[in-house]
């Protein structure tokens, strides 16, 4: 019983260590997708100025 208990407390942890991962590979994505954007529209601003 206590080799199980062990067992599901490290799969637990490894749960949550995924999701925590998961969560900054996530945001990592949506802030290099707003810069892009961010860059996008500064080009697009500079051409309707030349």
């Amino acid at each position: 019983m206590g080799s199980l208990e062990s067992a599901i407390a490290v799969h637990e942890r490894n749960n949550k260590k995924m999701h925590v991962m998961y969560f900054i590979v996530s945001f990592e994505c949506k802030v290099s997708q707003q810069s892009l954007e961010h860059v996008g529209g500064t080009l697009q601003k500079r051409r309707q100025l030349v």
